[in-house]
């Protein structure tokens, strides 16, 4: 026996399968997709540009069509479906749709049997030029490809360079996020220990 009411024509329009195919649950599929290969890639991807313009062209051409063939069109007819094939979902992570707002390197304490260190994890900040819509990439020395690596100990050779020219406390130790500036990429710290009188004794730097 079953048991409620038929729905009224009324509860049927509004009602929605959460199951059904339509060219927004296609087009949020491929954008997710395609914004995890950004990811992989270590590059910006704005999904809701994307999805804002997308539903702008899903307007136009809705209202086009019912203009040209006088009827509603669904979201599940081939005109929508071949909007979401035709999008150019790489325009929205291409670097002239960013501008870099912001750099934030950090060090991450790390643990691996005995050994403590600290790996550097680069936080790079963007915003959308047509929206302003923020972004975040963030990568992992362990995940850097070799431009980066390059990159990165390039810049930690440039500061060294600048603060032996402006200061002489270049062997004085240091500790926290400036260890990110002042070792090359790739440096193991060990943990610092104490000695019998009490005071803390730094072992040397392991090359990783």
């Amino acid at each position: 026996m079953r048991l409620g009411r038929p729905k009224t024509e009324d509860e049927k329009e509004e009602y929605k399968d959460l199951n059904e195919v339509t060219a927004e649950v296609v087009f949020m599929d491929k954008a997710n997709t395609v914004a995890q290969d950004f990811v992989k890639a270590h590059k910006p991807f704005c999904r809701k540009c994307a999805l804002e313009h997308f539903n702008m062209q899903k307007s136009n051409l809705y209202n086009e069509l019912k203009m040209r063939h006088g009827r509603d069109f669904t979201e599940k007819e081939k005109p929508f479906m071949d909007l979401v094939s035709g999008f150019d979902f790489a325009k929205y992570g291409s670097p002239e749709h960013f501008t870099l707002i912001g750099v934030e390197r950090k060090n991450i304490r790390r643990r691996e049997g005995g050994d403590v260190w600290f790996e550097l994890v680069v936080n790079k900040s963007f915003a959308c030029k047509p929206y302003g819509h923020g972004c975040t990439v963030s990568i992992a020395q362990s995940d850097m490809n070799e431009e980066e690596l390059a990159e990165e100990n390039k810049r930690v050779v440039d500061r060294k360079a600048k603060i032996s020219a402006t200061s002489s406390t270049e062997d004085l130790p240091v500790a926290g996020d400036e260890l990110a500036n002042r070792m090359p990429v790739g440096t193991k710290v060990q943990q610092p220990t104490l000695n019998p009188s009490g005071n803390t004794v730094t072992p040397p730097i392991v090359p990783k």
